[in-house]
């Protein structure tokens, strides 16, 4: 990459362009017409003509000057300061839009966005002083700039207007604030969760946009349900608002993407983005209201945990080679994670952003690109988990002030020991700390091991469980005890106060209520399938997290349907077990058997192959099959008929299939 030559350009352009700014204003209080230091000038009178008070606002206006300075009277400016300045911004806003940014040039793109930051402070400190024309030139400059940079802030539904910066900001309500949730149907046990925890168990009502990125990601009837959850509510189509096609979002693993670009296109000023599986200790207006770190720069992070240390080399090369030429902030000085190569450095669980600050846009634009389709694919997602990193990185890059939390992640969980008593926390959380070191919120969701208990890795209905302690500052390791849990050890255990307690406890029984809302509407809202429509099971892992709906497939030993030894026959495939798929309606049981020549039992007798191409299939033909109305469908469950070794991996195998299958049959929109 050419790191060099744009980089010191942009610096250089920078320094000229304050340098025309200092002498602009140096002459228009040093100049010809002003008298010696201190001497008073004469104001303008009201009896002045009205010839005078007309002329140009190059002769007449004042400066706007920071609330701290001195206010000085108004005086003749230096009009061909403005229009040199203005001679300057053009030819570099041609040579941005001529020459474009790849996708490796993250620096460049920083340094641009820095020279694009002095233009907007020309902009508002300068206005006063320029001509309806010369604004007019200015204005065009900065937003060719910006379309040139970030061909995605174009809203699609006016794809020749030529200020969208300016109508994406008029877009946000003045003075607003408002919690922005990334939506996905596999996520909506989560979602309801997060919205419980703010609305019902801390009475929050800060306004909630559930953001998502299409019908087939949201289909409408869930938005609907979602939206009648609660109050205050409703949901933004990512796609409808940003251009799509530079972002594409709507692609199965652009999941990570769509959190900044819904930042960005949320209508609230002050953003508070969480992920599903975050949960507040605090009311979310207290880091509003009461941060000063989020105060004093518009924008606030959290860590991930410290782990990893020396495991990513790769990463730390690539971030060490964007910061070449870049002079460090104090938040990258004071990182442990870039300066110590430790694996991670942010948890994306909560980004707050004040969005009214021209600057925090910036560093948020930076954000975006990072995550548009091309870079995301071959740099930001490649050295990158997702998303998360991207935050800090953009910032840093575009030259823009942020701040983090003062502590890195920490464990909420339980007390487990190795040897002797216990010694450390353990649970699948990452904790986060306010500035009076309470708990604020925690990213992993209520259930005890969302890893463990239920079909194909999903939690199950009964994994909820009271969280008893924390601890932060300690040693952390992924994946660490016998359930498959991250711990910390080595520092301080707390116990869960009573406040956290409660809020722990009421947001456990709120989940539980979402979920039976969950179920009651999956079993009443759900449409049949077109005759033949077999939709297959979608292949990522995170869209089964509706397992309230169906328990976990497991043996039943009471019952065992009959049938001849699996092995006997030729069309059995060997060593495969005989397996009973149970459809259960509200008055009935029907038993479809899949392996084996089984004799009629309250449904028809199968004969088929078990193997790993046809069980989807199968568990679609059971379920059209069985005779149950769909409305009446109230379980799916499966049971094994063989003592084979191999049962167990095998009915599982058959129960995720089925439960894929199943969520496309209750949630999907035809």
């Amino acid at each position: 990459m050419l790191l060099r030559g744009p980089s010191r350009f942009h610096h250089v352009l920078v320094l000229l362009l304050w340098l025309w700014m200092f002498l602009l204003i140096w002459q228009h209080y040093h100049g010809p017409n002003h008298g010696s230091a201190g001497q008073n000038i004469k104001r303008k009178t009201a009896s002045s003509s009205q010839s005078e008070d007309s002329q140009d606002k190059e002769t007449t206006s004042s400066i706007i000057l920071p609330a701290d300075h001195p206010q000085h009277p108004v005086a003749p400016t230096a009009p061909n300061g403005i229009k040199a300045l203005l001679s300057s911004i053009a030819k570099s806003t041609e040579y941005f839009v001529n020459v474009a940014i790849q996708p490796s040039e993250f620096s460049q793109l920083g340094g641009r966005l820095q020279v694009l930051s002095t233009w907007l402070s020309a902009r508002e400190t300068l206005s006063s002083l320029m001509s309806s024309s010369q604004l007019t030139s200015l204005d065009s400059h900065i937003e060719r700039t910006i379309i040139s940079l970030f061909p995605f802030i174009r809203h699609p539904k006016q794809p020749k207007n030529a200020q969208p910066f300016t109508t994406l900001r008029k877009s946000f309500e003045e003075g607003s604030s408002g919690i922005v949730i990334v939506g996905h149907k596999s996520n909506l046990r989560h979602i309801l969760h997060a919205i419980q925890n703010i609305r019902t168990v801390l009475n929050s009502s800060l306004p909630i946009q559930v953001a998502h990125a299409g019908d087939r990601a949201l289909p409408p009837s869930l938005r609907r349900f979602i939206v009648d959850t609660a109050a205050n509510l409703t949901t933004i189509n990512i796609p409808t608002l940003l251009d799509p096609k530079p972002t594409d979002l709507e692609r199965p693993d652009a999941a990570p993407a769509l959190r900044p670009f819904a930042a960005l296109a949320s209508s609230f000023e002050q953003v508070i983005l969480i992920d599903p599986k975050t949960i507040f200790l605090q009311p979310p207006t207290a880091v509003l209201e009461n941060h000063s770190a989020y105060r004093a720069t518009g924008a606030l992070f959290f860590h991930d945990h410290l782990y990893g240390k020396g495991d990513s080399k790769e990463r730390h090369e690539f971030w060490q080679g964007l910061m070449k030429y870049h002079p460090h902030s104090p938040s990258l000085r004071s990182s442990r994670v870039y300066n110590e190569g430790y694996t991670q450095e942010s948890d994306g669980g909560v980004v707050i952003l004040d969005k009214s600050r021209t600057n925090v846009m910036l560093g948020l634009l930076h954000t975006c690109w990072q995550n548009s389709k091309r870079v995301r694919r071959d740099y930001t997602y490649k050295y990158g988990n997702g998303d998360r990193d991207s935050w800090w990185l953009g910032f840093e890059l575009a030259g823009v002030p942020y701040s983090w939390e003062s502590r890195y992640g920490g464990t909420l969980g339980w007390l487990h020991k190795r040897t002797g008593k216990p010694d450390r926390v353990c649970g699948n959380t990452n904790l986060h700390l306010d500035e009076q070191e309470r708990p604020l919120w925690f990213s992993g969701g209520l259930m005890e091991n969302p890893n463990e208990a239920g079909i194909g890795g999903a939690p199950g209905p009964g994994n909820y469980k009271m969280p008893t302690h924390w601890m932060v500052d300690g040693i952390f390791q992924k994946m660490s005890d016998e359930k498959g849990r991250d711990c910390m050890w080595g520092d301080t255990i707390h116990n869960v106060g009573l406040e956290e307690a409660m809020v722990l406890e009421e947001s456990i029984e709120a989940a539980g209520r979402a979920d039976e809302k969950s179920r009651v509407y999956a079993v009443t809202h759900r449409k049949a399938k077109k005759e033949g429509g077999f939709v297959p099971a979608h292949p990522s892992p995170t869209n089964l997290s509706l397992s309230a709906l169906l328990p976990p497939p497991r043996p039943v030993t009471k019952y065992r349907p009959y049938f001849d030894t699996p092995n006997a026959h030729s069309d059995c495939i060997t060593e495969e077990p005989a397996v009973a798929i149970i459809i259960t309606c509200e008055s009935y049981t029907k038993y479809i058997y899949m392996g084996a020549r089984g004799k009629e039992r309250d449904g028809p007798r199968r004969k088929v192959m078990v193997g790993k191409e046809n069980i989807e299939m199968l568990a679609f033909d059971a379920l059209s099959t069985s005779g149950c109305p769909l409305q009446r469908l109230t379980r799916i469950s499966t049971e094994s008929g063989s003592d084979n070794r191999n049962s167990e991996n095998h009915l599982q195998t058959i129960g995720v299939s089925m439960y894929n299958l199943a969520q496309d049959f209750l949630l999907d929109e035809l």
